[in-house]
This record gives structure tokens, C-alpha cells and sequence, in this order.
């Protein structure tokens, strides 16, 4: 894989939910352990910032962001002390990279992963908020056509059960 196409913040984010998973599954209580949670994490957030800031790889800083809420929503614990942001932090990042990405678009054609995991915690997050979810009309829009953004695929869940999850909130 060339260094172009490497998402370095996605990386660093799945070693350190996979050491953090190791953690919670197995009671490992190690200073290595640690710090490679630690060091990890740090090294997603400097490369999204960077990013960030730079104005650049927008899909790969998508990727990476939402993976920091899905990921540590399978494997994460309320005990757990390394918290860095609230998901919802998280996810105003990656509204703005959606938006400029132009994936809630209704113009857009197709649905990318990152869209259905967006959607996911977007409407998920609207029902514990309690808010409207931020791409309701882009959902309520693609239930009118009849068309799907892959929640069943991404979940089992029915994508006109989220819709009207959605429209309820």
C-alpha cells in the first residue's frame, strides 16, 4: 500500500481499540498495555488535526473519526478511564467532513460505508440526545424514495425502521 493511500489515523485508532479491547476483555493490567492506548490514541488525534488543519484527506479523516465512536462503542466500558472525547464531539467533526464530501447529498447517487455508520450514530445518538438527528432530511429524502444507505447491512436493522426511529425523534 503506497504512504498516499495509508490512513495513519485509522491505524492508530484500531491498535488502540484493540489494545484497549485486550484491556477490558482479558484484565490485562499492564503499564505497557497502557501507554500503548495512550500513545496510540495521541497519534490518531495529531494525525486528524493535522489534517484537519491542513484541509486534506477528507475521507481518510471521515474513516478514522467515525471509527473513533464505532469502534469504541463495541468495545468500550463505562469503568474505562480513557476517554478522550464524547462521541458527539467526534461526530461534529465528521458532519462537517460529510457535508464537504457532499455524501448527504440527495444529488449523491451512491451510499458509502461511511455514510451508513454516520447514520447510524446519527440517528442513534438523536433518540439518547434528545435531538433531531443532524441528516434527518437527507434520511426522511432517501425514505420517500424508497432507497437504502445500508443500515440493514451495516446493523439488521431495516433501513425504514431507522427512518422512522429518525422522524420520531
Amino acid at each position: 500500500v503506497g504512504i498516499d493511500v495509508f490512513n495513519k489515523a485509522y491505524y492508530h485508532c484500531c491498535l488502540s481499540m484493540a489494545a484497549l479491547h485486550l484491556k477490558l476483555t482479558c484484565g490485562v493490567q499492564d503499564e505497557k498495555l497502557e501507554e500503548d492506548i495512550s500513545t496510540h490514541l495521541l497519534q490518531t488525534i495529531q494525525k486528524l488535526v493535522s489534517d484537519l488543519q491542513a484541509d486534506c484527506n477528507h475521507g481518510q479523516t471521515l474513516d478514522a473519526t467515525l471509527a473513533m465512536i464505532f469502534l469504541r462503542c463495541l468495545i468500550g466500558d463505562a469503568q474505562d478511564q480513557a476517554v478522550d472525547m464524547s462521541w458527539d464531539s467526534h461526530f461534529n467533526a465528521a458532519k462537517d467532513l460529510i457535508n464537504r464530501l457532499g455524501l448527504a447529498e440527495p444529488s449523491n447517487p451512491s451510499t458509502s460505508l461511511s455514510m451508513s455508520i454516520a447514520a447510524w450514530i446519527d440517528i442513534l445518538g438523536a433518540t439518547m440526545s434528545p435531538r433531531t438527528p443532524v441528516f434527518a432530511h437527507f434520511y426522511r429524502e432517501k425514505n420517500v424514495a424508497l432507497s437504502s444507505i445500508g443500515l440493514a447491512d451495516l446493523m439488521g436493522c431495516s433501513d425504514k425502521i431507522m427512518y422512522k426511529l429518525c422522524l420520531a425523534c
